[in-house]
């Protein structure tokens, strides 16, 4: 390494986050790292070459990059720049106004893409209104295909044009672990819960470009909020492959680690270790990282998909009953599986996160965890269980004892 730092910024208020020493007023930096801190300009001189650039802060305040453990980066732009977000407290009027707004200057054929609905939401369609999620649409966007998403992307309302294009209709059978909620004559009502929803999420027409123009947009947001690396908790092919082109385009800037969408609540599929392995190696690039796997061991408590142990309180316009629950059944993963889907990722250096929000699909990540450590020893990776919402009390130290993390919302 040069002796001499590339850069040396002064006058500054530097927030280091050192026990010993929290505050500094210059810091010297080459190839991305700090080669030393000061109190003054002064007592970084021997770092000062005659190529070393001299920034003035003028008092400005400075602090490590943030990073973000789990976020949706690109469905968060791609919601924000393309489709017709409402806001997590709006009313059913608000959703009302927003479709009726969009649609105006769309064209027909035109996808509209959005949310969150809420749960009240349906109880105001049936009491108030006396109308499926499918009849509100239908009268207020006919001629449009419509998805509109709750606010945990679990479940959604379509229309009769969106049920159309996905061929979802009377003689339709609920996909596995999905159910396409129907009217008291059979035919589907317009509301979609887990991988029935993916019938239909998977026409939504987006566009390479549109996904480059998102990127841009997600690092210009990212970096106004201080955040400098995060960690993409679940992405398609064409996800990385937007990360990587970014890259490549020197358009990232910033440091993304993805876990690669071995399985989904979109559907049923489980990509086989060989593929995930050559998602890593295609779109691994100098900033984007794909070294992560994701795994959905259930699904949410709102749809009656979420694994817990105890019986739910039937509501929610799902086709449940409380004497037949069974957590198993609710395990999108078994057991077993698991094990195996764990241990293998870990001898291939994979970061595994699984979702889990049901206290019995927690048990099974931390079930699945432990036996990895007894099979394979420690690897030094530490695997990932997304949401623990709700955790059994004598699973919690458990996290410790197999230095697993709690990934906590």
């Amino acid at each position: 390494m040069n002796q001499f730092a590339e850069s040396i910024w002064v006058n500054g208020r530097i927030r280091t986050m050192l026990d010993d020493r929290p505050w500094a007023s210059s810091l010297a930096v080459s190839n991305g790292r700090i080669r030393g801190l000061g109190i003054d300009g002064s007592d970084l001189a021997d770092l000062q070459g005659p190529n070393t650039i001299i920034v003035d802060l003028a008092g400005k305040f400075v602090m490590p990059g943030l990073i973000d453990s789990h976020v949706h980066s690109l469905w968060g732009a791609v919601r924000d720049l393309f489709e017709c977000f409402v806001g997590y407290q709006a009313t059913l009027d608000e959703i009302r106004d927003m479709l009726l707004a969009k649609v105006v200057n769309s064209p027909k054929d035109m996808w509209l893409i959005g949310g969150p609905w809420r749960q009240e939401h349906l109880t105001q369609l049936r009491d108030d209104l006396q109308e499926t999620p499918r009849q509100f649409l239908d009268r207020l966007v006919p001629e449009h295909p419509v998805l509109f998403s709750d606010v945990t992307k679990h479940s959604g309302w379509a229309n009769s044009a969106a049920l159309r294009l996905a061929k979802i209709g009377l003689d339709t059978p609920d996909p596995p672990l999905g159910t396409i909620v129907r009217d008291h004559h059979g035919n589907p009502n317009g509301l979609l819960h887990e991988s029935a929803m993916g019938l239909v999420r998977v026409l939504n027409p987006l566009t390479d470009q549109d996904r480059k123009r998102a990127v841009q947009y997600m690092v210009d947001n990212f970096h106004s909020y201080g955040i400098t690396a995060f960690k993409e908790p679940m992405a398609f092919e064409k996800e990385l492959d937007a990360y990587s082109r970014a890259d490549k385009d020197n358009a990232l800037k910033l440091h993304a680690f993805s876990h690669i969408a071995r399985s989904s609540p979109m559907s049923n599929d489980i990509l086989q270790l060989e593929e995930v392995l050559r998602l890593r190696r295609d779109y691994r690039t100098k900033h984007h990282h794909p070294d992560g796997c994701k795994l959905f061991l259930d699904g949410v408590a709102p749809s009656r998909t979420a694994a817990f142990l105890d019986p739910y309180v039937p509501c929610c316009d799902v086709n449940y009953d409380p004497a037949k629950h069974d957590p198993e059944a609710l395990l999108r993963i078994s057991p077993k599986e698991l094990e195996k889907q764990i241990a293998e990722m870990d001898q291939a250096g994979l970061t595994v996160k699984m979702h889990a929000v049901g206290d019995r699909a927690v048990q099974a990540a931390l079930d699945g965890i432990a036996v990895t450590r007894e099979t394979n020893g420690h690897s030094g990776i530490r695997h990932e269980v997304a949401h623990t919402t709700f955790v059994q009390k004598s699973d919690m130290p458990r996290f410790r004892e197999l230095d697993a993390i709690a990934e906590v919302p």
